[in-house]
């Protein structure tokens, strides 16, 4: 089946709109607390809400899905040679073609019917969103990552609320819950200064400017909104339900991805993985590539949490900005699209290379050479013939030209490669990471570095998952299908004690290169996402998820979809194969897959 524009669909042609309010796959949050302490008129609405919008969507786009699929297995039956049996049916009962013209749809009419369902659904679910907020920005933002399966309808406005997502919190709120936080302490009347308007709104909450009594920098206060975390218990369980319902498969990996939100609410605990990733990641090797901010840990509670500022603008929007500079000085239009597409073409130019920056390091020297290219036209040519201009006559006339800053490009394959360095080092080196670092969650510094702010939901994991992990990632660099089925379906600590009925090894193989790796056509074999999740279900159904892959899964996911917002194809593995090695190295040495890297490097 061919995969274009009309079917870029968001998890399939089934979930299209409604994926791009709840995340099927993304993460969610769920306790051990029973529902029913929830339960009350506000979240009694909220699932009647998502009902009422989110069943006619699904129920819309998997019509046409199935349509589709039908008119692909009638056609393959049609055209199959040798079926003499087919071929008297279709002779003698004509109704069989005049089905096929009424009622399946070809690839050209179903995305024709998509395309139609985009437009109708997409501004319902959008408004969906900000009234309902919550856990469905969360995951708006997990799907603004995926420029390669979202339709363009749902990826417009699902990248708005990876930083610009309106709070619910009423005038003088957010103050009143940071000052009521801090009563009774010795900090009961520590702030003097308050920005009103939020610099970033969070999922969950919205930051603040302020200034504490004494200080004359200023910080930021995270505040939760309130009831924020009843609504998003209970958006959960309606969304489990739905999935049981409708797509079962998700359940699994979904109730292991709740684990991981059970401290999102509690800003204390945040305050704590904030000082330790702070002295992992910063303080180490990482120092001047990448910030993370300082939490005021004795002024945290569960609904404020009190931090260094760090000066940034988010990561999307500074790539954005620079692009525009760039493609303003260069004399070309500097809209979204130029943006995504005529800046690296500009930049082939300047670097005189023809590969479209798929691989990181090639996008990183090429970037390196176009902005040494555009300094040199600046100092060489630029600023020589302002200052001939400002001596001349022509200034008396026209008036002084001034200096303007030389308009080169955020390397972005430095960028990704800091990204993928820093997480790769978080699991493997230090077992705890961020599972969430989606672009709002990364600002881009002024000094090229990168802020991390945001470890709501830090991950830990031992030492035997990281190393099967490890052995994972060289497994799948190599492509040895064998040993990736057995890690994924081996029980701890020698794999993640993934089950499945069938135990097919091609179907393991390619689930899990799917999640941890790349999703090239050769893994996917050119089905959408949905149509892809459903068939490898269909080969082989999964009983038991791999847990603790899960949350490194979706890491390498976010961070590919960063990558495919550019441009920019990752093959995740290959940018950890040194992480890997370095942690089997250490703890498993004669691991055959790395002894066979040691002697193919050694002939070399």
């Amino acid at each position: 089946m061919m995969l274009n524009v009309g079917r870029r669909l968001v998890f399939g042609g089934g979930t299209a709109a409604l994926a791009a309010a709840i995340g099927v796959t993304a993460t969610t949050t769920t306790t051990k607390t029973s529902s029913s302490e929830y339960f009350n008129y506000e979240n009694a609405k909220r699932t009647t809400t998502f009902w009422y919008h989110a069943l006619p969507a699904y129920l819309s786009y998997r019509y046409v899905q199935r349509r589709n699929e039908l008119f692909h297995r009638f056609h393959q039956k049609q055209n199959r040679p040798g079926d003499e049996d087919d071929d008297v049916m279709s002779s003698s009962f004509p109704l069989s073609t005049m089905f096929s013209s009424f009622f399946l749809l070809s690839d050209t009419d179903a995305n024709a019917e998509y395309e139609k369902l985009h437009n109708y659904f997409s501004p319902i679910i959008e408004k969906q969103v900000w009234e309902q907020r919550g856990f469905y920005i969360k995951h708006a933002q997990f799907l603004s990552t995926r420029d390669d399966f979202v339709p363009e309808k749902y990826l417009e406005w699902c990248k708005k609320v990876q930083d610009q997502a309106p709070t619910k919190l009423e005038k003088g709120e957010a103050l009143k819950i940071a000052e009521e936080s801090l009563r009774g302490t010795k900090y009961e009347n520590a702030i003097e200064y308050w920005e009103e308007t939020p610099i970033g709104v969070a999922s969950i909450g919205a930051v603040h400017r302020c200034r504490l009594r004494g200080e004359s920098k200023t910080c930021v206060v995270k505040v939760q909104a309130p009831e924020v975390e009843s609504r998003f218990r209970n958006d959960v369980d309606t969304m489990i339900f739905f999935l049981r319902l409708f797509q079962p498969q998700h359940v699994p990996p979904l109730k292991e991805v709740q684990r991981n939100f059970l401290n999102e609410f509690d800003y204390r605990i945040e305050a704590e993985n904030l000082r330790e990733m702070k002295r992992l990641i910063e303080d180490g090797k990482f120092s001047d590539r990448v910030k993370i901010p300082e939490p005021k840990v004795e002024m945290c509670s569960k609904n404020a949490l009190f931090m260094e500022e760090i000066e940034g603008v988010p990561l999307v929007r500074g790539v954005k900005e620079s692009y525009e500079r760039f493609l303003k000085a260069t004399g070309k239009s500097a809209d979204a699209n130029a943006m995504r597409h005529s800046a690296n073409a500009l930049l082939a130019d300047e670097a005189k290379n023809e590969t479209n920056f798929k691989d990181v390091e090639e996008t990183a020297r090429a970037t390196r050479k176009a902005n040494a290219m555009i300094r040199a036209k600046f100092l060489l040519i630029d600023e020589p013939i302002r200052l001939a201009y400002n001596l001349s006559p022509l200034r008396l006339v026209f008036g002084k030209s001034e200096k303007k800053p030389s308009a080169t490009l955020v390397n972005l394959g430095d960028v990704l490669r800091t990204m993928l360095d820093v997480h790769a080092h978080e699991i493997f080196e230090c077992g705890t990471f961020n599972g969430d670092p989606h672009p709002g969650n990364i600002l881009l510094m002024p000094d090229g570095r990168l802020g991390l702010i945001d470890y709501g939901q830090t991950v830990r994991i031992d030492e035997c998952a990281r190393r099967a992990y490890a052995k994972l990632v060289l497994a799948l660099l190599h492509e040895d299908k064998e040993e990736v089925a057995r890690l994924v379906w081996s029980s701890p600590p020698d794999g993640f004690g993934g089950k499945t009925k069938k135990r097919d090894v091609d179907t393991a193989y390619k689930l899990a290169t799917f999640w941890n790796d790349r999703d090239t056509p050769d893994i996917t074999e050119g089905l959408n996402l949905q149509e892809f999740i459903d068939e490898m279900e269909r080969r082989d159904p999964m009983i038991d998820t791999p847990r603790q892959m899960v949350m490194i899964s979706r890491v390498s996911v976010l961070l590919r979809g960063m990558g495919n917002a550019f441009d920019m194809r990752l093959r995740v593995s290959e940018a950890w194969r040194k992480h890997a090695r370095a942690l089997l190295k250490k703890t498993d040495p004669e691991y055959y897959l790395l002894k066979k890297e040691e002697a193919e490097e050694e002939k070399k």
